[in-house]
């Protein structure tokens, strides 16, 4: 069954340089719960979920256009977002792959500037860029040009960041109990004002985080977890309308025989487990994602159905990678896999990637029509 209508690769070069949860009963519809198939001796076939791919080439002819870190993209009409945790900004290109602007000008210690930046989310209907910042705590709203529009001090920290048409919900680390994980709610008319708690999971393990991303926004709703919990909360306009249950088919770890661990003895009794959901993608009919483990899961949303794999075969496009890199994207049904050049000049010279993927993509039509091919990348100088 496919359910997605594109799946983007992007090629970037690296720059040197089973538990509970306490819920908002007012707010929440019942859980679902969903089983999933285990074919962890397996691969699945891109083509599966994917009516076919696209490639975009993003223009890293000067230095601030470089990326070192895909950690989410935004795919917009007119513009196209790269958070770059490792290089602390955000760069902003057209949708012709072209360099528009870096927020690497605004580091610094002065007013509407950032020492460190953590998260990145795109308000679709106002044009606007978030930008949670840790270093000072603020949050800066740019224009789609990455010019600052306003700057608000908050005096929480979070880990990440996601907005829908009315709210900003932020995955919060409670300072005061390090088990602890909330996923807050505040109304964006009033983002210094008071947060709703929509989530509060209180069995975290200490001095352990999640690599990946948890919580992702299609513009009108939003998808969030929380670490080391296997459910996955879908809020909109601050209402949290369905709570997926995801059983892992004895592959989630065991908190009662886990909790007291920390850090590296964690990771090694645990170490054939999953223990984080992150990365997701997903349309209204299918999610994918991944967790701590590199494996491949989707979930079908029409009948509560799922299965994990060994990993993703694609038979696409030439390169076959089961990570998914955090997408928003306006055209709906959209998933990102990050490539590194270097891995793609081992195989294939970059100059003949899109003859290549061409004529591999002719081979899948959609609706008798060739989808458009773009290469995502950033070179290194």
């Amino acid at each position: 069954m496919k359910a997605y209508t594109k799946l983007i690769y992007v090629t970037i070069a690296t720059v040197s340089l089973l538990s509970c949860a306490s819920v908002n009963q007012t707010t929440m519809s019942a859980e679902t719960v969903v089983m999933l198939e285990n074919h962890l001796r397996q691969s699945h076939k891109s083509s599966d979920l994917f009516n076919g791919i696209e490639l975009l080439e993003l223009d890293g002819s000067s230095k601030s256009s470089l990326i070192s870190s895909v950690d989410r993209i935004a795919l917009m009409n007119d513009r196209v977002f790269v958070l770059d945790h490792k290089g602390n900004k955000v760069v902003a290109f057209d949708n012709e792959g072209k360099f528009v602007a870096s927020t690497a000008r605004l580091i610094g210690n002065g007013r509407n500037e950032y020492i460190r930046l953590q998260d990145m989310a795109v308000d679709q209907d106002k044009k606007q860029v978030y930008l949670y910042c840790d270093a000072p705590y603020q949050l800066l709203i740019l224009n789609y040009d990455l010019k600052v529009v306003k700057r608000i001090a908050v005096d929480y920290l979070a880990r990440e960041i996601c907005v829908d048409a009315s709210c900003l919900y932020t995955l919060c680390h409670n300072l005061e109990q390090e088990n602890v994980y909330e996923l807050r709610c505040y109304d964006k008319s009033d983002l210094k004002g008071e947060h709703r708690l929509l989530v509060s999971y209180d069995k975290g393990i200490p001095g352990l985080f999640t690599t990946g991303k948890s919580v992702c926004s299609d513009g009108s709703r939003c998808l969030c977890c929380l670490p080391f919990d296997n459910r996955v909360y879908e809020v909109r306009n601050g209402n949290i309308d369905n709570v997926y249950n995801i059983d892992f088919n004895g592959e989630w770890f065991d908190h009662s025989q886990s909790k007291d661990l920390m850090g590296s003895a964690f990771i090694h009794q645990n170490i054939e487990k999953n223990w984080s959901i992150q990365n997701i993608s997903f349309s209204d009919s299918i999610m994918v994602f991944n967790t701590n483990k590199s494996r491949s899961f989707y979930i079908n949303l029409q009948n509560n159905t799922g299965a994990m794999y060994g990993m993703q075969k694609n038979d696409l496009f030439p390169f076959s990678v089961s990570t998914y890199t955090p997408c928003q994207s306006e055209e709906k049904g959209t998933a990102v896999i990050t490539i590194p050049n270097e891995k793609v000049n081992d195989v294939l010279d970059l100059e003949k990637l899109a003859e290549k993927a061409n004529e591999i993509i002719e081979k899948h039509l959609i609706g008798g029509k060739v989808v458009e091919e773009y290469t995502i990348g950033a070179y290194q100088a």
